[in-house]
């Protein structure tokens, strides 16, 4: 299980689901998180899901089986 605790709210992602899924994107208060978990690794990250008030877009191309997969962040667009 994954937890995170931002502005006084705990959330808590479960790391079999994101064995599957490697990205979670969800709210805290007011505030659009992307939890990333690495499967090879067993690394978890959480980001701010904006930045100078513009929404980031958060996704993952290819297979971590493979060793190939590639975390991506963009800006959504207006």
């Amino acid at each position: 299980m994954l937890g995170l605790v931002r502005g006084g709210q705990a959330k808590a992602y479960p790391v079999r689901i994101l064995n599957w899924h490697e990205i979670a994107i969800d709210r805290i208060g007011e505030e659009s998180i992307a939890i990333a978990y690495y499967l090879l690794c067993g690394t978890r990250v959480a980001f701010l899901a904006h930045t100078a008030g513009r929404r980031l877009i958060f996704g993952v191309i290819g297979d971590a089986e493979d060793s190939i997969a590639v975390r991506g962040v963009q800006p959504a667009s207006s």
